[in-house]
Formats: structure tokens, C-alpha cells, sequence
């Protein structure tokens, strides 16, 4: 399991939980010690079972919020976050708000 959190200094859209980063190594983390880091991958195929249960949740949200907010996400990468918005929208009556917080220095 690996934190999320923040890295002072860095590119935030940056997945620093990727392979070859050394930011826990280093102890760059500011981490956050309420929330995990989520590793996708660039693709379904590559985290079959995160892609489809945060797609259920995505929708089931959905369906009860006009809006959702993607909080502590950052390095999240972007397709991700357009694809789950995406199917959050399908199906939906009315427009579905979604708002990212991500910080900048």
C-alpha cells in the first residue's frame, strides 16, 4: 500500500508512484495519512478489478449526486478521471458536475 500525498516541488500531474520514482525513498512525501494511492495503470487491462469497481462506484454516485468532486487526486492521471466522468454522465437526465482538487504551487 502506498500513501498518497503531496510532493513540495514536483509536477503534480506526475504519477510519482510509478516505477523508477524514488519519492518514497527519499522521503519526499508530504503524505496524507487518511488516503491511498491508487495505481491504475494506463489502462483497464493493467488493474481489471480497480477500473471496474470504481466504475460501479462512479455510476452509483451518480445517480444520487447532480455532482461528484474528485478530492486528493493528485498524479491521478487525467484519462482516468475523463473516463470515470464520462460514465458517471451515461444514462444521466441531467449534466453531471465534476470538479478535481488538485493544488499548484
Amino acid at each position: 500500500m502506498a500513501h498518497n500525498g503531496w510532493v513540495m516541488g514536483d509536477d503534480p500531474l506526475t504519477n510519482f508512484a510509478l516505477p523508477g520514482s524514488n519519492v518514497y525513498l527519499r522521503r519526499e512525501l508530504v503524505a496524507w495519512g487518511d488516503s491511498v494511492k491508487l495505481r491504475y495503470g494506463d489502462k483497464p487491462e493493467d488493474s481489471p478489478f480497480l477500473w471496474a469497481y470504481m466504475t460501479e462506484y462512479v455510476v452509483h454516485t451518480a445517480r444520487i449526486f447532480a455532482g461528484l468532486r474528485l478530492d486528493n487526486c493528485h498524479s491521478t492521471p487525467l484519462h482516468v478521471g475523463q473516463l470515470h466522468a464520462g460514465q458517471g454522465q451515461a444514462g444521466q437526465a441531467r449534466p453531471l458536475r465534476v470538479c478535481r482538487a488538485i493544488h499548484w504551487q
